[in-house]
């Protein structure tokens, strides 16, 4: 069993990790994510890392690319985003694309910068028994069944028959546990290099947006549910790795169900935490459950040093903006009566 397991992380060592990294808070998180990696990530900690700023706008800071030198990151700063300017998710599929074109790893993993490890990610030698490994998504949210029905049925639809996806095939949401047709999380997944996955998904992408399909008339999943179908068009055989990676904030707050609940944040490989430190107050909801261990500790000090924890001064102007918009709304009813 141990010599099947080195086996594996040394054929994994052929791997390849890819970022995007854009001017502001993308920064700190993509710190953030770089540091545990390079000092919780084990066998996988040196992994060469590509962090790429495909939309072109302002540059990154100078301490930003002086921390990726130290860390022996490739910085691709290249305009490969001209279409899609007002759309980021887009970076995703087309910063993808470009590292497959590019690379001769056999292994190709995508993290979001908004992550961050606290263990070895050993699962990832599994990627030996699959073609791609994967985490469903947490919630249904514009997901479908094999019936289509409800809200996002008929885009799925139209989805799935725009790009040729003959075989329904089913996945259990990790949080809510509903039943729907194949969709996962984006913020990880990895992928051997020879299936040509991130190719197809470029090219799915281009044509759903060039076809201006978009759920609920909104493109914010197009690219997630697009990296679904398309795992689905190539009948790639997947692996789900466990509850650990790609682990969303939500299992971690107090209002999570007992089923979803993780009280135990040591064992936990990989955090998705979103928007969680950006808040109205710079605070950590998160502090006393990683305080307790030494990873969780060095995260807690990092959170701060790399100015992940920031208050959320753009959304609070967003709120307020719309609450004044609101009001406006109602105002006129109200002298009415």
């Amino acid at each position: 069993m141990l010599l099947l397991l080195l086996m594996r992380t040394k054929q994994l060592m052929n791997a390849e990790v890819i970022i995007c990294t854009e001017k502001g808070y993308l920064e700190a998180t993509s710190k953030l994510m770089i540091f545990s990696l390079r000092n919780f990530g084990g066998s996988y900690s040196k992994l060469p890392i590509f962090s790429y700023n495909p939309r072109k706008g302002k540059p990154l800071s100078r301490s930003t690319l002086k921390f990726f030198e130290e860390n022996e990151v490739v910085y691709i700063d290249l305009p490969l985003n001209l279409k899609y300017t007002d759309y980021p998710y887009a970076n995703k599929p087309i910063a993808c694309n470009h590292r497959e074109q590019k690379t001769s790893a056999d292994i190709l993993i995508y993290l979001d910068s908004d992550t961050f490890f606290l263990n070895p990610p050993n699962e990832f030698a599994a990627i030996s028994e699959a073609d791609v490994l994967l985490r469903p998504v947490h919630i249904k949210n514009v997901g479908t069944d094999a019936g289509f029905s409800g809200v996002y049925g008929e885009y799925w639809k139209k989805l799935y028959g725009l790009l040729g996806v003959k075989n329904l095939r089913e996945i259990t949401t990790s949080m809510d546990r509903k039943k729907i047709l194949e969709y996962f999380n984006g913020g990880m997944f990895l992928t051997k290099t020879q299936t040509g996955l991130f190719r197809a998904y470029h090219d799915n992408f281009e044509k759903v947006m060039a076809a201006g399909l978009m759920p609920g008339n909104e493109k914010t999943f197009v690219e997630q549910t697009v990296f679904a179908a398309t795992v689905s068009q190539m009948e790639l055989e997947v692996k789900l790795l466990s509850k650990y990676y790609n682990c969303p904030e939500g299992r971690f707050m107090k209002t999570a169900s007992k089923s979803n609940a993780i009280d135990d944040m040591h064992n936990v490989v990989l955090v998705h935490h979103h928007n969680i430190f950006r808040n109205r107050d710079a605070s950590n909801p998160f502090f006393e459950k990683l305080d307790y261990f030494p990873n969780g500790k060095i995260i807690n000090q990092k959170l701060i040093e790399f100015s992940v924890l920031s208050k959320n001064v753009e959304g609070m102007e967003l709120l307020k903006s719309k609450l004044k918009t609101a009001l406006k709304q109602v105002r006129p009813k109200v002298l009415q009566k």
